[in-house]
């Protein structure tokens, strides 16, 4: 597996990454709450902005600057395939939409 992206950290997200990360070989993990997240995990932070393209599908991350608190934290993923989007938000709230 080449990446996993955790959107924040609270439990309902972060909760199966230590032992998935145990069983399978993972080239890089990144999460916007670093510092929040276990230790052993060797966690990078996603910065808003980050793109990259994997089998001509494109991905970008970015994160609400103004967030005050956990799910507002998450970030947000947006996929792109031949034309079509799809945004994958985390917990955010109505405002962080």
């Amino acid at each position: 597996m080449d990446k996993i992206i955790v959107s924040h950290a609270d439990r309902d997200h972060i909760g199966a990454s230590v032992p998935i990360n145990e069983r399978l070989i993972i080239k890089e993990i990144l999460s916007g709450e670093v510092d929040r997240l276990p230790k052993e995990l060797s966690i990078k932070p996603c910065l808003s902005g980050l793109q990259w393209t994997w089998d001509d599908v494109n991905f970008t991350l970015w994160q609400w600057s103004g967030a005050t608190k956990s799910n507002d934290a998450s970030r947000v993923l947006m996929v792109e395939a031949k034309g079509e989007r799809l945004l994958l938000t985390g917990d955010i709230s109505k405002p962080a939409e």
